[in-house]
């Protein structure tokens, strides 16, 4: 198991920039991350899950976040799911979602159309956690072939790996 704060410590957020967090479920990393970002950035919540979507709102209403969180229901599966524009993001977040997608090249595919270039994925995910794991090698291929290059991977606790993509 990994706190999102250690995740977080590894990733380079500063005041204003703009994060798309692919599946973002409960909200618990979309706060955190909007607190790095505040008062001028933005972090795009996107989660399939209609009823999770009126729950982020709530939640980043309570934790003074409000402004900064735009909680959105789409499909990160789909080209223009996201309903997020081309091109604005420094980073998308996909912590432990990436395993569930039925289409992850579609899911790649998304996140290179919202990221600026040079702009980061952080893929977060189980490798030892038996029915949920997604062996290291094969999160990358599907990589593999886009306008993505990984610049750096390390374990994150005793089961999550993360992959930093970097947009061409």
């Amino acid at each position: 198991m990994f706190l999102f704060s250690d995740f977080l410590s590894k990733v380079p957020l500063y005041e204003g920039m703009k994060v798309a967090d692919f599946g973002s479920g409960s909200a618990l990393m979309t706060l955190e991350v909007a607190k790095k970002v505040a008062p001028n950035g933005r972090v795009y919540a996107v989660e399939v899950q209609k009823d999770l979507v009126s729950r982020i709102k709530k939640e980043a209403d309570h934790s003074k976040v409000g402004g900064v969180v735009e909680p959105i229901w789409g499909d990160v599966e789909k080209y223009g799911g996201t309903k997020i524009k081309d091109e604005i993001c420094d980073i998308v977040l996909m912590c432990n979602v990436f395993f569930m997608l039925q289409d992850k090249k579609g899911a790649v595919k998304e996140a290179s159309r919202v990221l600026k270039k040079g702009g980061f994925v952080f893929l977060v995910e189980w490798e030892n956690r038996p029915g949920v794991a997604l062996r290291k090698e094969e999160a990358r291929s599907y990589f593999s072939g886009s306008n993505f290059e990984e610049v750096n991977s390390f374990d994150l606790g005793d089961s999550n790996y993360v992959l930093v993509l970097k947009k061409k």
